[in-house]
């Protein structure tokens, strides 16, 4: 596979050798690519990971990335690193994602982005992926929650239950189509689980 030059960070979940049932296995289903990995738990596989993913606008200096997100995809991104801010005068009931300030570099809307990465995921239902949440403006965990529903991928986003400290395999997280995991640094909230 020929990687484009992203900028990669790689998100180690744990350096855990394989599911000890992985030897016996025998499976032609890959996950994320591998077939080996539908017998790991979530937590024992790495994941390429790119920084303010959206972050690619041509000429702007606050671009991280050279590709969008759906490429990224396409070159094997599994994790994704998103800012959330509010633009009152543009998006007031939404969620935009920028570089530190909207002012600076603004990729557009939560909604559209959450629709491309649903529309590839469907279009490969033996892939996971991970999105990691930067809540700069501290915003309600049910403003993201709308945008996961307007969006189509509230379907298959996964939800750790809550007293579960053990994760899924991934081949569990393909059979049960829930191949969306959501981390985000403040502003949880019980009442949006996942």
């Amino acid at each position: 596979m020929h990687l484009r030059t992203t900028l990669p960070l790689v998100f180690l979940a744990s350096l855990a050798c394989l599911h000890p049932t992985a030897a016996a296995a025998t499976t032609t289903q890959a996950c994320n690519g591998d077939a080996t990995f539908c017998v790991r738990k979530y937590s024992q596989v790495t994941y390429v990971t790119t920084h303010n993913s959206y972050a690619y606008q041509s000429g702007n200096v606050a671009a991280n990335q050279r590709y969008d997100i759906v490429t990224q995809l396409n070159d094997g991104v599994r994790g994704f690193m998103l800012d959330a801010h509010y633009k009152l005068d543009t998006n007031p009931n939404g969620i935009q994602l920028c570089h530190a300030s909207c002012s600076l570099l603004d990729s557009g809307d939560l909604l559209t982005t959450l629709q491309q990465m649903n529309q590839w995921l469907l279009v490969n239902p033996t892939e996971v992926v991970t999105i990691f949440w930067e809540n700069f403006d501290n915003i309600p965990a049910a403003t993201f929650n709308t945008a996961y529903l307007q969006s189509g991928i509230m379907n298959i986003v996964y939800t750790q239950p809550a007293a579960t400290l053990d994760w899924p395999t991934l081949g569990d997280l393909v059979k049960q189509n829930k191949r969306v995991i959501n981390f985000i640094d403040r502003g949880a909230d019980a009442a949006v689980p996942w």
